[in-house]
């Protein structure tokens, strides 16, 4: 049977695994020896030592397949949504046992972690080398750097040669938004890849650019006019779709394909919007794994109800949920049954995965499920989605926003501490990390804490959470397991860290936490 072949086909995988583990210390050798090389000023690479790529490619081939079988299978995985098996209160999950659970898992983080320069380098130094299949499948460990250059020069493949796309708007909010909606939206592919010249009614000027800027600028931010009801907005600043958006605009379908479109021009052209989005967009766009864990950016409160049913056994208690849930309508509020006859379906122990599941595909997806197909239509229109998936999600919102400018002295002074003071050894390790971090770096960092690398223009004082000002904060995990892996949680800005005995140790768990989310799709 199907079901059989499987089985045996996973246990030849895991059996691979063990045989080919001497070759991939063979790559690692390999890779030594060109890092020395490369530092030795006086010494050139040859091209005999480029055969690696072919290695590498063979060896993240192989890494693919072999948490796809053993990774994916251990989470409730149905349509978007993942949901962690056996997860009870007290016990580890699959993400918080990833450093212990296979050796050749082990190597493969470690292979990352110390391979990730001397790749990049090689990588910059010699991009003709690099298979642009290989892309797809190395983008785990790519700089973002690496991952833009390549990526310009595919963009570079699709932009229509030598046209230019001339039209004018009036400057004001709304006319502006109305003007470009009614210009824009009916043109084709071609005429969006290629150069726009944008003009302001009335007004005399050569766009060499800078008139594009502004007009950018003006319709990112009227894209949130509450006039259009498209988006909602949530903390500092960041916004998500409006599931009622069709109850007040009638052409909201419409106006969603437009905004997918936009921003896919913007980083087409290589500008940024001045706007910022839930994670879960990003999430759909790149096309990365969508967990009942993004239901705290969305509600907390309703978050926490499902982390507690998750962590404690109902066979013990019974809890007030059914298969069903409220919505509000205009102020009529309507019962919605997630199976049949769900408001009179209990959730228990035994069915609890299943509701959860359903529950987030309900309120993250379905409900904004023709919003976002439109938006990902017009997005995929002008970029591809295997294109843009080369990014994570979290660089996706870099590539879309820019970077911001960080202050670390800014940061460090609006800093809270729970068990834990600015004098103990560990704090000082993580500012010492953060410091050596570079901007990259730090913003991913900050995006894993908050949810978002966007910063306040007043500064970290007024870092916003779910119930107004959230000052970044660190607690202490309290826990003898230095494998455990340090928690973030974006809705409060906090991170859980535990008292790890060193600094080495504590740079190693600050990248695999954030690492994780990119490569196996947890929390």
């Amino acid at each position: 049977t199907l079901k059989t072949l499987l089985l045996e086909y996973k246990a030849f995988i895991k059996k691979l695994s063990e045989i080919l583990l001497p070759c991939w210390e063979q790559l690692s050798k390999l890779l030594n020896i060109i890092k020395r090389k490369m530092e030795d000023k006086e010494n050139r690479i040859t091209s005999k030592y480029l055969i690696f790529f072919s290695f590498l490619e063979s060896f993240f081939i192989f890494s693919y397949i072999y948490i796809h079988f053993f990774y994916e299978d251990k989470k409730y995985n149905l349509s978007q949504f993942t949901v962690e098996k056996n997860y009870k209160k007290g016990q580890k999950s699959p993400s918080q046992n990833v450093l212990s659970e296979s050796p050749f898992i082990n190597y493969f983080y470690k292979f990352c972690d110390d391979y990730k320069k001397i790749i990049n380098k090689i990588i910059k130094k010699y991009p003709e080398k690099l298979p642009n299949r290989l892309i797809l499948i190395i983008g785990k460990i790519l700089d973002l750097e690496n991952k833009k250059s390549f990526f310009k020069k595919e963009l570079n493949k699709l932009a229509t040669r030598n046209r230019h796309f001339n039209f004018e708007v009036r400057r004001n909010g709304p006319d502006l938004f109305s003007d470009s909606f009614n210009i824009l939206y009916p043109i084709n592919q071609n005429k969006w890849r290629s150069k726009f010249k944008v003009s302001f009614i009335g007004e005399e000027a050569i766009d060499a650019g800078g008139v594009k800027r502004e007009w950018l600028s003006i319709l990112s931010k009227e894209l949130f006019n509450q006039d259009y009801m498209l988006f909602i907005a949530k903390k500092n600043g960041i916004y998500t779709i409006n599931s009622d958006s069709g109850n007040y605009n009638e052409e909201h379908l419409k106006h969603f394909e437009f905004i997918g479109k936009i921003m896919a021009k913007a980083i087409f052209d290589g500008m940024t919007l001045d706007c910022y989005f839930t994670r879960i967009i990003y999430k759909f766009i790149t096309n990365t794994p969508i967990s009942y864990h993004d239901m705290e950016e969305y509600d907390t409160i309703f978050y926490n109800s499902l982390k507690y049913i998750l962590e404690n056994d109902l066979t013990k208690e019974k809890t007030d949920f059914t298969f069903s849930f409220e919505h509000d309508n205009f102020g009529e509020i309507k019962t919605i049954d997630l199976i049949e006859n769900g408001r009179n379906i209990d959730v228990t122990e035994d069915n609890k995965f299943d509701f959860v599941q359903k529950i987030c595909s309900a309120k993250l997806y379905d409900s904004i499920k023709p919003q976002i197909e439109a938006l990902l239509k017009g997005f995929y229109e002008i970029i591809p989605q295997k294109l843009i998936s080369i990014f994570d999600y979290r660089q996706l919102e870099l590539l879309l926003s820019g970077l911001p400018t960080i202050d670390i002295e800014d940061w460090k002074k609006n800093t809270v501490y729970i068990n834990y003071t600015e004098k103990t050894p560990i704090i000082k390790y993580f500012w010492e990390i953060i410091e050596k971090y570079d901007n990259d770096e730090r913003a991913e960092f900050l995006q894993f804490v908050t949810g978002s690398s966007k910063v306040p223009m007043e500064g970290f004082s007024v870092l916003q959470g779910m119930s107004g000002i959230n000052k970044f904060s660190i607690t202490k995990m309290f826990t003898n397991d230095f494998n455990m892996l340090p928690r973030a949680h974006t809705c409060y800005n906090q991170l859980e860290l535990p008292e790890y005995p060193n600094k080495e140790i504590l740079e190693q768990r600050l990248k695999y936490a954030v690492k994780e989310g990119k490569v196996f799709g947890f929390e």
